[in-house]
């Protein structure tokens, strides 16, 4: 089963009571993810560490795979007011994003190597990773810190309130426990807060409701556990349960989801809209609410539980999703699937998660190996009106700059090794797939580097939203 990172709080509980139910725990809303090495040791749910009002009163903060002014943009502007308050704001980026506030050191690199520029970081700090996993500590001691580096070690250690927070983009890195590993390495040595700011409306609450496939509510221990949406994509499922979930947008890599769910027995998609590709692949179509003309949780970045109204009913023949998921409990008689009303669900989760509020696993997970980074590297960030399939179908919202300055990005020094003037048309392949696209030259792109959104129609026929690429004049 796909669960919507954008679902709401009732909708994932009662998905995961479905999988459950049926004898499964392949379940999963981590949909942009690919690394999972460190997944059991993760927290109850990954969270801002702060609330976004003391976010404004820090003094040093390091984002690393950020954009916030276009990925929480409230937490961007709680930055940006320290910022010009006089705080060290820093970044460790794979593009030189506009953040119309003054940024005190940053290094942008290709996706490859910001796992070096973070040891770089941690080399700062004298003792630094002493009982971190091998592979962290060989990589710190094999550090030779710049000079952006050390400024970004003095500030963190330097400032009374300091945090590092992980974007989307490091949550989406092939090697992102490593750069988990090194960011509570960096924690540790500056005392600074370690916090996350999560890709989705919901994705604090997909954690806390079970929607993973080795934890269930509220971090309960899973016997058994399942696959992670990356290995259902290595190991095609004979049958899918897409919840709110369009494959070929909403995933890390959207092409193979699509192929595997494409090539499936049977497939059951709960959704508002019936786009081409599910309209091909699904069996069965269930028409469920968005989440305007339902009831219903959403838990944002600091882990406040902010619950909402529809504001209309349900157009059609569609339902609120938790209802559609109730009433399948109750077809295939599952235990516990007597909810009369979202508010029901709702306090049960919440009754669990405040039993085990301290609740903290162990630290120490494997992590991921250093990638190669020979050959020329995807980026494949989301842009944000192409975050989920509301804003994909808003057209307001796709007349903006965001949404029609598409284009393949390159910085001159590569354009020029890779034979390419700046206007043309190219194509760019990948797994065995390739897209026509233009070419624009754009410096905030590090040399080796092809800027190229994920989540658009452009380039849906794309592999991973990370990776290697080839490009060629068409």
């Amino acid at each position: 089963m796909l669960v919507s990172p954008a679902a709401t709080l009732e909708e994932m509980f009662l998905a995961q009571a479905v999988a459950r139910g049926l004898g499964t725990r392949n379940i999963d809303h981590r949909l942009r993810c690919s690394d999972f090495s460190d997944q059991d040791s993760a927290p109850l749910a990954p969270g801002l560490g702060m609330t976004l009002e003391q976010l404004e009163r820090v003094n040093a903060a390091l984002l690393v795979g950020s954009n916030p002014r276009k990925e929480q943009p409230l937490a961007g502007h709680r930055l940006r007011k320290a910022a010009l308050a006089g705080a060290s704001v820093m970044f460790v980026n794979p593009v030189d994003y506009e953040f119309l506030f003054p940024v005190a050191a940053s290094a942008i690199v290709p996706p490859s190597q910001m796992p070096q520029v973070l040891a770089g970081i941690a080399a700062g700090f004298p003792d630094a990773g002493r009982s971190a996993p091998e592979a962290v500590r060989s990589l710190i001691i094999a550090a030779k810190p710049d000079a952006a580096q050390q400024a970004m070690s003095t500030a963190l250690a330097e400032a009374e309130v300091a945090t590092v927070l992980l974007g989307s983009t490091a949550m989406a890195h092939p090697q992102a426990s490593l750069m988990r590993a090194l960011a509570e390495v960096i924690t540790a040595a500056s005392g600074a807060d370690l916090g996350f700011l999560p890709d989705s409306a919901n994705s604090v609450g997909g954690w806390l409701a079970g929607a993973l496939p080795h934890r269930g509510p509220a971090g309960e221990p899973v016997e058994t556990p399942g696959l992670h949406v990356a290995a259902m994509n290595a190991q095609p499922r004979k049958g899918y349960v897409l919840l709110n979930v369009e494959p070929e947008f909403d995933c890390y890599d959207g092409a193979g989801t699509l192929r595997a769910v494409a090539g499936a027995d049977f497939v059951v998609s709960l959704s508002p809209w019936a786009g081409e590709s599910i309209k091909a692949c699904a069996d069965v179509l269930l028409p469920i609410s968005p989440f305007t003309e339902t009831s219903g949780t959403f838990v944002n970045a600091e882990g406040r539980w902010q619950s909402f109204a529809g504001v209309a009913a349900p157009v059609g023949d569609s339902r609120p999703g938790w209802k559609v998921l109730r009433v399948l409990g109750n077809l295939l008689e599952l235990e516990d699937f007597e909810y009369t009303s979202s508010e029901e669900i709702r306090d049960d989760l919440r009754r669990r998660v405040d039993a085990v509020s301290g609740f903290v696993p162990g630290t120490g997970g494997t992590v991921a190996g250093m990638a190669n980074g020979n050959d020329l590297e995807r980026i494949g960030d989301v842009p944000i009106h192409a975050a989920d399939a509301l804003v994909r179908r808003a057209p307001s919202l796709q007349q903006t700059p965001d949404a029609t300055s598409i284009a393949a990005r390159l910085c001159a020094a590569q354009a020029d090794k890779s034979g390419l003037e700046d206007g043309t048309t190219i194509r760019v392949l990948q797994d065995d797939h390739s897209v026509r696209i233009a070419l624009e030259i754009d410096e905030r792109v590090p040399e080796g580097c092809v800027w190229l959104p994920s989540a658009i129609r452009a380039t849906a026929e794309l592999g991973p939203a990370f990776g290697s690429v080839t490009i060629v004049k068409d």
